[in-house]
């Protein structure tokens, strides 16, 4: 396993500039996709997300309810998948948690094989959508850093 997730230990919570998440979340897309069309080989991509999932939402619910400082980004991060995956997306900080856990508890689940084919597309939309927003903001904070051109400075 040589593709960007060999580092990424199992129940590590998500760091929105981890630059392995978004390729992390991708592979358990297509794991779902195999799994829909019962084309299954792997799912660790799954589990790992899963389990990375469950431990971020929870490192973020004690913060949520202590009302001590939630990590802005990641519930920013969170508010964009979740309206890019869920017809009723939750806005209110500890409602995207709870759903970020639901869903890592969904994607154990799914690595387990006791999922639906309901269960299976929506956590394919949603790792998706958790892909795209990681990469884009990523990619955005990238651009942010690189020096203007002499002309603009």
């Amino acid at each position: 396993m040589t593709n960007g997730t060999a580092g990424l230990a199992q129940t590590q919570p998500l760091r929105p500039l981890d630059t392995r998440i978004p390729f992390l979340a991708t592979r358990a897309a297509v794991q779902l996709d195999n799994l829909i069309l019962k084309r299954t080989k792997s799912v660790e991509a799954i589990a790992r997300l899963g389990a990375s999932l469950r431990e971020t939402a929870t490192v973020s619910a004690s913060a949520v309810s202590k009302k001590a400082l939630v990590d802005p980004l990641a519930i920013r991060i969170l508010r964009l998948v979740s309206q890019q995956a869920v017809k009723d997306a939750p806005t209110a900080p500890d409602d995207l948690v709870r759903q970020a856990k639901d869903n890592g508890d969904k994607l154990v689940a799914a690595a387990a094989g006791t999922a639906t084919d309901d269960e299976l597309r929506m956590l394919r939309t949603y790792c998706l959508a958790l892909s795209r927003a990681l990469a884009s903001f990523q990619q955005s904070r990238q651009e942010h850093l690189k020096p203007l051109h002499r002309i603009r400075r």
